[in-house]
């Protein structure tokens, strides 16, 4: 699996008068029809960087996983302006949404920043909801933290520590109930695992092409490409068996 990863990945090539629909276009040409079995995926992609163009050639993309990190900070239109986002939830929904028309099953993880100043409870709220309304398979969540001579620390309305804690608990609480849903979605169902290790347990683990972390009872290789049937979705890593190609 490579992983192609930057700063800003959506904004690859700029500088040069390339980007990165092309060259994602580009290794499907020529990379594509390879022997060797392998995949691809993508790292964090900024909302404001999904063009019509990137967008076409994700739908017809065989080579790459069916997963994509897009940060989002906050589900509240008014912190995402107070933090200068240039996207308002309904635009990250519409995103999220044709997305998933053009790729179903799309995993969809994200960023959540929680406690920026001004986020009242009921802004906080706002975000909760519009986190199960997007159904994220994934929520990677963390505090504001004052950086001094950045824009948000001349802001008023800051936050005490103990109400940005207390935020960060109820978020990853959400972030599991979602996690939890997206896994029952696998129950059943084929899906390929790049096997990474063998665990404590004596399961040959490793990653679907959704970003699952899936288990089988079996002894292979780091580096095997495989496909499971999933069985058990109560927790991560999900356990499945081996099916044939």
């Amino acid at each position: 699996e490579i992983v192609l990863v930057g700063i800003h990945l959506g904004h690859y090539g700029i500088d040069r008068g390339y980007d990165l629909a092309r060259m994602l276009r580009r290794i499907e040409e020529e990379w594509g029809s390879a022997e060797n079995q392998w995949r691809l995926r993508l790292g964090s992609i900024d909302p404001t960087d999904f063009t019509p163009e990137l967008m076409e050639v994700l739908f017809a993309a065989k080579l790459l996983c069916n997963h994509l990190h897009i940060p989002l900070q906050s589900g509240c239109g008014k912190i995402l302006s107070l933090m200068n986002r240039g996207y308002t939830p309904d635009d990250y929904a519409g995103l999220v949404s044709m997305l998933r028309k053009g790729r179903p099953g799309l995993a969809v993880t994200t960023d959540l920043m929680v406690g920026f100043p001004g986020e009242t409870e009921a802004d906080f709220e706002e975000t909760l909801n519009f986190l199960r309304a997007v159904g994220f398979s994934r929520v990677h969540i963390f505090p504001y933290s004052l950086r001094e001579g950045t824009a948000a620390a001349k802001l008023p309305g800051h936050l005490p520590r103990r109400v940005k804690e207390e935020r960060v608990k109820r978020a990853e609480q959400t972030a599991r109930e979602l996690a939890k849903a997206y896994r029952a979605l696998f129950l059943g169902q084929v899906v390929e695992v790049l096997i990474e290790e063998t665990n404590r347990d004596g399961y040959a683990e490793g990653f679907s092409r959704e970003y699952l972390r899936v288990q089988v009872k079996e002894e292979l290789n780091p580096n095997s490409l495989i496909r499971a049937k999933v069985e058990s979705v109560t927790r991560e890593p999900l356990t499945g068996v081996v099916v044939a190609p």
